[in-house]
């Protein structure tokens, strides 16, 4: 990809990959390719294209289009969590559309790794179409972003966050912005002696935008998909949360602004004493009314099936 503006052209390098194996690690199994798809390489790993891309300082690293022409799995081996450099794209090939859209790269972290982790200080980080799947750390099961981080057509499935001192982030821990659009979660959760974030644990601000995510939880923590304790915004658009649980906040647990338009809560629930913020969206102990909502909340159209429900934690 190459982008002129007046007598500037910046080029940003294509990196394909041919391989579901998952190797050690050798960025020379790459090898600069002229367009996204089309590899020349014969053995080159994601992990190989994410090393060769942080010698680079940028790349939109891709799949092969005969190699991923049907559904792969890449399992994470001995090397473990890869590292996804600054101004890193990963395109993952898929099929179908909006409700039907499948991805049809998998990777795999053995219920023994996290999947990806980005540097602190960084940003410019992309994953477009992958399935992220058994990822299993203490801070983000898939997904540990120490910067800014987009996700797009992603599907996280069955990852998990929990040590003894508890887990952060089922599915993700993001310390930095964080921006999420046409993705599902499903069955991820956080178990510890305090977690929070079944799916998603966010120090910064969280944007989500058509999204769906069900069966997810916090086992006797808080927000059993996203936990969010600083106070930052937190932006829900079009997405539906079902059958996701905590101890506190079945849903959300926030302890910043939060505007949700156009969504649909229904079977979320909490298991704290007292109910501690219902089913949907946070906490505020002791309240059962909208009249104490959060001065910042702000609620759009949405369908509830528990109407005394729907809390925001107070400062």
């Amino acid at each position: 990809l190459s982008v002129t503006s007046g007598n500037f052209t910046v080029s940003i390098p294509n990196l394909v990959v041919t391989t579901a194996a998952d190797d050690a690690g050798t960025a020379s199994n790459c090898t600069l390719q002229t367009k996204a798809g089309t590899e020349t390489d014969g053995s080159c790993s994601l992990r190989d294209a994410l090393l060769l891309a942080g010698e680079l300082g940028s790349a939109n690293v891709s799949f092969d289009g005969n190699a991923f022409a049907s559904a792969q799995t890449i399992t994470l081996g001995t090397a473990g969590t890869m590292n996804i450099p600054s101004y890193t794209t990963i395109t993952g090939p898929t099929t179908g559309s909006g409700a039907t859209l499948t991805q049809l790269v998998t990777v795999n972290g053995a219920n023994q790794y996290g999947i990806f982790q980005t540097g602190s200080g960084g940003s410019g980080v992309t994953i477009n179409g992958l399935a992220l799947v058994n990822g299993n750390t203490s801070q983000g099961g898939a997904i540990f972003a120490q910067s800014a981080l987009t996700v797009i057509n992603a599907n996280f499935t069955g990852n998990s966050a929990s040590s003894g001192g508890g887990g952060y982030g089922g599915a993700i821990n993001s310390n930095g912005a964080l921006t999420i659009t046409n993705s599902t979660f499903t069955d991820n959760t956080t178990t510890g002696a305090a977690n929070y974030g079944g799916a998603i644990y966010a120090n910064s601000t969280l944007t989500i935008g058509t999204s769906t995510f069900t069966g997810n939880s916090a086992t006797g923590g808080n927000g059993g998909v996203i936990c969010v304790t600083q106070p930052i915004t937190t932006t829900v658009t079009e997405s539906t949360f079902t059958n996701n649980s905590a101890a506190r906040g079945g849903a959300i647990y926030t302890n910043g602004p939060l505007a949700v338009a156009n969504s649909t809560f229904s079977n979320n629930s909490t298991s704290g004493v007292g109910g501690d913020g219902g089913c949907n969206l946070s906490v505020l102990h002791g309240y059962r009314d909208r009249q104490h909502l959060h001065p910042q909340l702000s609620i759009g159209w949405q369908r509830r099936r528990n109407p005394r429900r729907l809390h925001a934690h107070g400062y």
